[in-house]
C-alpha cells in the first residue's frame, strides 16, 4: 500500500467510527474544551416516551455503548417525537434537529448519516453538505466534524489536503477547525513516514492546546511521534516537564528553526541544522565539528541531545563521552559571560535528564533488567570503572554551575532550597556508589553558605563518615572531624564528631591521640550517653598500648561509675576475657559470674556462662 493510500484509508476509518461517539467526543472537546455530560447507563430502549426521555437515553446509548443495537430505533422514535412535540416538518426533520442540537451526540449522529448518504450519491454532493454545515453550524462541534469530513475527502489528493491545512492554520478564522488542521495533518506525516514533520506538529498541538491534549488523552501518543522522530531528548523533557505548552512551545521553535537550517544551500550548516539532517544517526552526527570557540546555547544544547540518543541506544560508551563533553561545554558557557535565565533553567533540565539516564542505565532506576544488564556489559566492555565515575562526577558537577547560578539570580532562593538539590544529587550519588563526587557536593553547599549552622556541621559530619566509610581513608576522616569539633563546638555534630574521631584514631592504631580526645569528650559530656562509651574505647586503647593495668582499672571504675549503661557489661565481659587469657582463672569466673547475675539479658551473658562451665569442668 502507497504512502498517500494508508493516508486516505486512515481517514475513511475516521469517517466509520465518527458515528460511534468517540468523534463526537472529540469534536466537543476541540471546540470547546468541555466533555460530554456523563449520562446514566441506560436500561432498554422505550417504545416510546416524550422527546426529552429520548433524547437523554439515546445520548446515554451513544456516550457508553456505541454498538448498541437498539441506537437507531431509538434515534428513529427520537426524531417521531420531535415532529410531534417540536413542530418539525417531517421531511426535513433530520436536518432541521441537527441543525438544533449542533453540540449534541445526536446532531453529529444525524450529521454522519446524511453525509454517508450523500457520498454515495457523489463527492461534490458530500463536499457541498459539509460546506453548508461549516457556514450554518460554525463554531459548534457539527462544524468540525464537517470541516473533519471535508479534509477527509480530499484524502487521495495530499497536496490538495495539506493545502487545506495549511489554509486553515494559517488564517485561524475557526480556532476550532484550527485544531482538527493541525491534528489531522500530524496524523498525516505520521501515516506517510515524515517523523519528523509529525513531530513538529505533536509539538506546536501540544503547545497551543496542553488542556485539550491532556483531555482527548493524546499526549502520551503524541510525545511517542517526537521521540520517534529520533528526537529522544525533546521527549525527555516534555514529559518531565511542570507546564507541557511552555516547554512544547520552547521546543517546536527550536526544531522549527533546525528545520529551516537544515533547508539553507549554505556549505556550512549551523550545528541545529546537523540534528534535524542526521537525528537519531550518532554516527554522522559526531562526524561534524562542533567548534569549541565561541560556546553557543546551540552547541551545547547538540551535545545534550547527542548524549540522549546514546543513552537511548544503551551506548554506553558514547553515554560518556557525550555526557562529559556536554558537562565541560555547559562550564564553559557558563563562564564566558552572561546567561539568560531561560537557558540556564533548559541546561538544567538536560543536566536532569542525563542524570536520570546514567541513573537508568547502570543504577537504581533501571527499571527492565534485561536493558540494565545489556548497558551494564557495554559499560564493562568499554569503559573503565574510574573513567565511568569521573564521567559522572562532571555530569552533576555541570549540574550543580547551573542550579548555583539559577539560585543567586532568584531574589527568593534560600539556604533551604539549595540544600534541597544538594540533598537530592547526594541521594542520587550514592546510589551511583560515586562517594567522591558526594563530598564535592557538600564542599559545594558549605562554600555557598559557610555560616549557615544547621545544615554546614552536619554535611561536615557527612563528609567525614564518606572518607571514613566507603572511600575507606581515615586519614582524611579524621581531619575533617578535627576541623568540625574545632569550628563549629557547641553543635550536635560536634559530639558526634569527637566520638567518631576517636573510634578512627584507635582503628588506625593512633591509640594515644585517641585517648586524648576521648577522655576529653568523658569529661566535657558527663551526662551525655556516649561518655561511657568514650571510656570504654579509651580502656580499650591503654590495652593496645600495652598499659594492662591501668586499662584494667578504667574498665573497672565503668562497671561501678554506670552500671545501667549496657558498656557496663561488655566491660565485664573484657574483664573476664582479659584475665582468662592471662590465666587468673579465679579472677576470669568472678568477673563471669558478676555479668552473669547483674545483666542476665546482655548478648554476652550466654558465652560468659559458657566459660564459667568449662572452667568448672576443667577444675581450674
Amino acid at each position: 500500500m502507497s504512502c498517500t493510500s494508508s493516508a486516505a484509508s486512515s481517514f475513511s476509518a475516521w469517517g466509520r467510527i465518527l458515528r460511534k461517539a468517540v468523534v463526537c467526543a472529540a469534536c466537543v472537546m476541540l471546540v470547546s474544551c468541555r466533555r460530554p455530560t456523563e449520562q446514566p447507563v441506560p436500561g432498554g430502549a422505550a417504545d416510546g416516551g416524550t422527546f426529552a426521555q429520548l433524547r437523554e437515553e439515546f445520548g446515554a446509548i451513544i456516550a457508553r455503548f456505541p454498538n448498541h443495537p437498539r441506537s437507531r430505533e431509538t434515534l428513529d422514535l427520537l426524531i417521531e417525537a420531535a415532529v410531534t412535540e417540536e413542530g418539525l416538518n417531517k421531511d426535513g426533520a433530520n436536518r432541521t434537529l441537527m441543525y438544533r442540537l449542533p453540540d449534541d451526540n445526536i446532531g453529529l449522529y444525524l450529521f454522519d448519516l446524511e453525509y454517508e448518504a450523500l457520498e454515495k450519491e457523489s463527492t461534490e454532493k458530500a463536499k457541498a453538505f459539509c460546506q453548508e454545515v461549516r457556514e450554518r453550524a460554525s463554531g459548534t462541534a457539527l462544524a468540525l466534524a464537517a470541516f473533519d469530513k471535508t479534509l477527509a475527502l480530499e484524502g487521495n489528493d495530499p497536496n490538495r489536503f495539506l493545502e487545506l491545512c495549511e489554509q486553515e492554520l494559517t488564517q485561524a478564522t475557526r480556532e476550532g477547525e484550527a485544531r482538527v488542521a493541525l491534528l489531522r495533518r500530524f496524523e498525516f506525516y505520521r501515516e506517510t513516514k515524515q517523523s519528523k514533520r509529525a513531530a513538529l506538529d505533536a509539538l506546536l498541538f501540544m503547545a497551543e492546546y496542553p488542556e485539550i491534549s491532556r483531555r482527548m488523552g493524546t499526549t502520551s501518543s503524541l510525545i511517542a511521534a517526537v521521540r520517534n522522530a529520533g528526537f529522544i531528548i525533546e521527549a525527555k523533557l516534555l514529559k518531565e516537564a511542570p507546564v507541557l505548552g511552555e516547554a512544547a512551545q520552547t521546543l517546536h521553535g527550536e526544531l522549527a528553526r533546525s528545520k529551516t537550517d537544515a533547508e539553507r544551500e549554505d556549505a556550512a550548516a549551523p550545528c541545529t541544522a546537523i540534528y534535524w539532517r542526521f537525528a537519531p544517526n550518532l554516527e554522522k552526527m559526531a562526524e561534524v565539528v562542533v567548534p569549541d570557540e565561541p560556546v553557543s546555547f546551540e552547541n551545547v544544547f547538540l551535545l545534550a541531545r547527542m548524549a540522549a540518543i546514546a543513552a537511548f541506544d544503551l551506548d554506553a560508551r558514547e553515554v560518556m563521552e557525550f555526557a562529559s563533553a556536554y558537562s565541560d561545554a555547559v562550564k564553559r558557557f557558563a563562564a564566558a559571560g552572561p546567561v539568560s535565565t531561560q537557558d540556564l533553567r533548559r541546561l538544567a533540565a538536560c543536566c536532569e535528564v542525563l542524570v536520570d539516564d546514567r541513573l537508568g542505565m547502570f543504577g537504581s532506576r533501571a527499571g527492565d533488567a534485561v536493558l540494565s544488564r545489556r548497558a551494564g556489559y557495554n559499560a564493562g566492555r568499554y569503559i573503565s570503572p574510574g573513567a565511568l565515575e569521573q564521567a559522572t562526577a562532571s555530569l552533576f558537577d555541570a549540574w550543580a554551575d547551573v542550579v548555583q547560578l539559577l539560585h543567586d539570580r532568584d531574589p527568593d532562593a534560600t539556604a533551604a532550597s539549595f540544600a534541597g538539590f544538594i540533598d537530592e544529587q547526594i541521594s542520587l550519588l550514592e546510589a551511583l556508589g560515586n562517594h567522591r563526587a558526594v563530598i564535592a557536593c557538600h564542599k559545594r553547599f558549605i562554600d555557598r553558605y559557610p555560616d549557615d549552622l544547621e545544615r554546614v556541621p552536619r554535611y561536615w559530619l557527612a563528609m567525614a563518615e564518606c572518607y571514613g566509610g566507603p572511600l575507606n581513608a581515615p586519614e582524611e576522616a579524621v581531619e575533617i572531624l578535627a576541623a568540625l569539633a574545632e569550628r563549629y563546638p557547641d553543635s550536635p555534630e560536634a559530639l558526634s564528631a569527637s566520638m567518631k574521631q576517636g573510634l578512627l584514631l584507635y582503628e588506625a592504631g593512633r591509640y594515644e591521640q585517641a585517648v586524648e580526645i576521648l577522655e576529653v569528650f568523658a569529661a566535657k559530656n558527663p551526662e551525655n550517653e556516649m561518655a561511657t562509651t568514650a571510656r570504654f574505647l579509651s580502656a580499650l586503647c591503654l590495652a593496645a598500648m600495652g598499659l594492662a593495668e591501668e586499662s584494667e582499672t578504667a574498665m573497672i571504675r565503668i562497671t561501678q561509675e554506670d552500671p545501667q549503661s549496657p558498656v557496663a557489661a561488655r566491660a565485664l565481659f573484657w574483664l573476664g576475657s582479659t584475665r582468662l587469657s592471662q590465666q587468673a582463672y579465679d579472677k576470669a569466673r568472678d568477673a563471669f559470674r558478676d555479668l552473669i547475675e547483674r545483666y542476665p539479658e546482655s548478648p554476652y551473658t550466654p558465652q560468659a556462662r559458657n566459660y564459667v562451665e568449662k572452667l568448672s569442668k576443667s577444675g581450674l
